[in-house]
């Protein structure tokens, strides 16, 4: 999985940094850098609110409460919830959650 390749090189490089995502040369990327990246791999309407609308479904979907998804967000109210993908086994998933 690329994902848990790009960790396993992170922390071999970085064993002392904590952030998630970084550059080759340790530094944080921007958000326009990041964005750069990803308009190399997927075409440019994928986004940051793409970006936002996955993750929190992926919380979601995962059996985060709301509050913890709003938390890892950023978000300072309860609109993170539309870009929650709403179909049954999220809806449920939160309702026990909660």
């Amino acid at each position: 999985m690329p994902f848990i390749k790009y960790l396993s090189l992170r922390d071999h490089c970085f064993p002392f940094r904590a952030e998630s995502w970084l550059k080759e040369d340790g530094t944080i990327p921007t958000r326009a850098w990041f964005l750069h990246c990803l308009h190399q791999h997927f075409s440019d309407n994928v986004g940051g609110h793409s970006l936002h609308a996955g993750s929190a479904t992926a919380l979601a979907e995962a059996s985060i409460p709301a509050y913890m998804i709003q938390a890892i967000g950023h978000w300072s109210s309860d609109t993170f919830q539309i870009y929650i993908c709403r179909h049954p086994v999220l809806l449920a998933s939160l309702l026990l959650s909660s």
